[in-house]
């Protein structure tokens, strides 16, 4: 390019060129070696500019990839945690459960038997999200129905639950294994259990008030999960209220 354009500019030229001149001489062969090496030298700082900038945007490149890689690790590592809690908070109401019936079969046959059927629609709500981290807002309240039917029959605990879920939200996805470690305890006595969902823009809140407030520690693992799995988009928040608690979640608005 640096010669192409040095040879058109000397010899396409008719008249004298007066732009450069040696010993007061004009000459094309003088402009020729003039404008080639300016080319050159142009060409080669613009190849010199350009070979930085794609090395910059390689690097760049690169510098995404690797943060890309790491969120879909930590979201790896979010999905066991989450699916360790639901292994740890399952098996845990399974042989209680269990236990329960078997002592009731001593005295209550009859009883025993609204047990086990309370316990079957326990297991048919937790069955569809076993093998994975993703649910729905429905899936995950159907799922806390069903616990606080089985806390009614095996504990004996009078636990009133309210529910106010929007038909719009009910398919909005929400991810298994939040809910239920919130509100185990093993602790008797009468409870009261608030869920509400709503829509805000983007954002899907889901709000739980609950007599009884869950473990820091929960609520630590949790936020992490939470973290891995949706960053900054995501939040829980615990207000303490009169011995209870009153829980904020905060996720993306997304289709389970």
């Amino acid at each position: 390019a640096a010669l192409g354009s040095a040879a058109a500019g000397s010899f396409a030229v008719p008249h004298e060129l007066v732009a450069l001149r040696l010993n007061a001489a004009a000459s094309a062969e003088v402009y020729f070696w003039y404008a080639l090496w300016m080319h050159a030298m142009t060409g080669g700082m613009a190849l010199v500019l350009i070979d930085g900038l794609r090395q910059r945007q390689l690097a760049v490149q690169q510098m995404a990839q690797a943060q890309e890689h790491g969120r879909l690790v930590r979201q790896a590592l979010a999905t066991a945690q989450l699916q360790a809690i639901q292994a740890r908070v399952d098996p845990q109401l399974l042989f209680d459960t269990l236990a329960a019936v078997k002592r009731c079969y001593e005295c209550d046959a009859q009883r025993a038997e609204q047990m086990l059927d309370a316990l079957a629609a326990f297991l048919r709500a937790a069955l569809p999200r076993l093998r994975s981290v993703r649910s729905s807002v429905q899936l995950e309240f159907g799922l806390v129905q069903a616990y606080v039917q089985l806390l009614r029959w095996c504990a004996a605990t009078p636990v009133d639950l309210q529910i106010r879920q929007p038909e719009a939200l009910a398919s909005a996805a929400f991810p298994a294994g939040i809910l239920l470690p919130l509100l185990v305890d093993r602790a008797a006595g009468a409870r009261s259990i608030t869920l509400e969902a709503r829509s805000q823009g983007a954002a899907l809140r889901v709000q739980v008030n609950d007599t009884r407030a869950p473990a820091g520690a929960t609520l630590q693992r949790l936020r992490r999960s939470l973290h891995d799995l949706y960053g900054a988009s995501a939040r829980l928040q615990m207000q303490p209220l009169d011995g209870g608690a009153r829980i904020d979640l905060e996720l993306p608005l997304e289709p389970a």
